[in-house]
């Protein structure tokens, strides 16, 4: 039996990335980036900000400056505020009965590479704050997903071992993310086709088919 799950954040919990690519992109045309240069959902999902800017700056064939990358985070945290505030997360369907249900039988932790601002504000608009034992976010790891660092650090804050958990995913990158840190990956099809979610142990349609029973055997 597993003693404890491990959710990712965006596209699993929280029916965001939608929103944070539109805050993305805001701040970048207001930074003076071409059109045709910013990302679409397919090269952003599971992306953190760091990792995305760089491919922006990148695509328009210029350096990444980090007093310029923290004005456009600043931008974009400014954007992603309103959109949150404004209703424009969600939880996926069946995600947060499945918080609860969890959390009556084992650990739950968040695994995320957003912005731990950014997850606590969704959690209380969705009503999940103050729910999770542990949360690992962009600003607790050097590198995010696909490196393990974020999972290796979320399992060591709940004092147990890879074997002793499971996380649900739903990018291939956080799949990878996971996998290196030698944990079991459930998938689910929230943001990306099965297609590029094949080397979970298990994809799912969504989080609404999952049951605790299955998860923690």
């Amino acid at each position: 039996m597993k003693k404890a799950v491990i959710f990712d954040f965006d596209g699993v919990i929280a029916d965001s990335e939608g929103m944070h690519l539109q805050a993305f992109n805001a701040a970048a045309r207001q930074a003076g980036f071409p059109e045709q240069v910013l990302p679409t959902m397919h090269d952003y999902a599971g992306s953190a900000d760091a990792d995305a800017y760089a491919r922006l700056c990148l695509r328009a064939g210029q350096g990444v400056d980090p007093d310029a990358f923290a004005s456009f985070i600043a931008l974009k945290w400014e954007r992603a505020a309103t959109l949150i505030g404004e209703g424009h997360v969600r939880a996926y369907p069946g995600t947060v009965r499945l918080i609860h249900a969890a959390r009556d039988r084992a650990a739950i932790a968040v695994c995320s590479g957003a912005r731990r601002r950014e997850i606590d504000l969704m959690l209380e608009a969705l009503g999940l704050a103050g729910v999770f034992r542990t949360i690992v976010s962009a600003d607790d790891v050097p590198k995010a997903k696909p490196d393990p660092a974020g999972y290796v650090l979320t399992v060591r804050r709940l004092g147990l071992t890879p074997r002793d958990c499971v996380v649900i995913e739903d990018t291939d990158k956080g799949i990878a993310a996971a996998k290196e840190a030698g944990l079991k990956v459930v998938a689910v099809a929230h943001t990306l086709q099965r297609e590029r979610l094949i080397a979970a142990d298990v994809v799912m349609d969504s989080t609404d088919g999952l049951t605790v029973v299955a998860l923690l055997a």
